[in-house]
């Protein structure tokens, strides 16, 4: 009996020794069913974290069901693609054909003698257009070979299917590791139903989001009607050097950053030999030195970012900024772009 992934076991082809070996092992415990016709080694499926076992469930769902293709945030799951804070791993798994009708299908009743973490999820099935299955992919994995839906089209799914919070976070993840065409996105959406919400997503997304929590915070901003700030700007002193590169920066010189807790891992050359006090120190000789330029640096941290408050503090200091402004000359700046459209 083939175990996939060191965990998964499907019924599909099993034989008839096969099939009573899969009662014995259920009469001892030892496996548990996640769906019909799947079953997890239950030592293994308790040592996997929340994402594998998602990874997991996405995978019995496909291979039970080969003729859909695994779609939206189940293929960004696949793909290993971000998500915003305090992302459950409950929502519904998607799959799709041309054929298909849009469905939510409930879990079937758990077993007697199943664990809560072993429960089946929901199941959305959705109608693709025509040419969808044309572009998906096989995408290898340790359970085998799935098929999921193309970046781009992935990226339309998002747009059209999930929160905009949801949406913007997972594309601009998409956008940092996928060589993904915004314009072919744009024309996937074409005709779909949602689209008009859909385009309000794509209208927040750029390639300048360097974490997830920027992504987060970037929609934080426009939801509370604050202008476009640039996005990834370089600082630049009366020498022409560059002093650092920030998050967000408004015209008026109001620098914004996240504090968070990536920022300080050691990741990248010049950091990998300096340890966590070092980077503290680093950046705030950084801030220091953009203070005594003229801007202005307010920092948005973990903590602060779970209320509305750092948003009224942004307001005040860029009303503060436009009555009396910093004077900073566009040479001592220049930025990737602007962190949504103004369209």
């Amino acid at each position: 009996m083939k175990v996939l992934g060191g965990v998964l076991i499907i019924t599909r082809h099993l034989n008839a020794a096969e099939r009573k070996q899969i009662a014995t092992l259920r009469r001892q415990f030892r496996i548990s069913r996640i769906r019909p016709g799947a079953y997890v080694i239950r030592e293994r499926w308790n040592t996997l974290t929340p994402q594998q076992q998602l990874h997991t469930r996405i995978a019995a769902e496909a291979l039970c069901q080969p003729e859909l293709t695994v779609i939206g945030r189940s293929a960004a799951a696949l793909l290993g693609l971000a998500t915003p804070t305090h992302h459950p791993t409950t929502l519904p798994i998607e799959l799709g054909s041309e054929s298909s009708t849009c469905r939510l299908h409930p879990p079937p009743r758990p077993l007697k003698d199943q664990l809560r973490a072993e429960t089946p999820l929901p199941v959305r099935t959705r109608k693709l257009p025509a040419s969808h299955r044309t572009r998906s992919l096989l995408m290898r994995t340790e359970f085998g070979d799935l098929r999921v839906s193309c970046p781009a089209d992935m990226c339309a799914e998002l747009a059209l299917w999930c929160p905009l919070n949801e949406a913007v976070v997972g594309i601009e993840s998409a956008l940092r590791h996928q060589d993904i065409s915004m314009r072919k996105v744009a024309e996937l959406l074409r005709d779909r139903h949602g689209k008009p919400a859909a385009e309000e997503a794509l209208s927040l997304v750029t390639r300048f989001s360097e974490s997830p929590r920027e992504s987060e915070l970037k929609i934080r901003m426009w939801e509370a009607g604050l202008p476009a700030p640039y996005q990834q700007v370089e600082i630049i002193n009366d020498l022409g050097m560059v002093l650092g590169r920030v998050d967000f920066m408004f015209a008026c010189g109001l620098i914004v950053e996240y504090d968070g807790a990536e920022k300080y891992h050691l990741n990248g050359n010049a950091r990998q030999s300096m340890t966590t006090e070092q980077v503290l120190y680093a950046e705030r000789v950084r801030e220091k030195l953009l203070q005594n330029e003229g801007f202005v640096v307010f920092r948005v941290d973990a903590s602060s970012f779970r209320s509305d408050l750092f948003l009224l503090q942004i307001q005040e200091i860029l009303e503060r900024l436009r009555a009396s402004p910093l004077g900073i000359s566009p040479s001592r700046w220049r930025a990737g772009g602007l962190a949504w459209s103004n369209d």
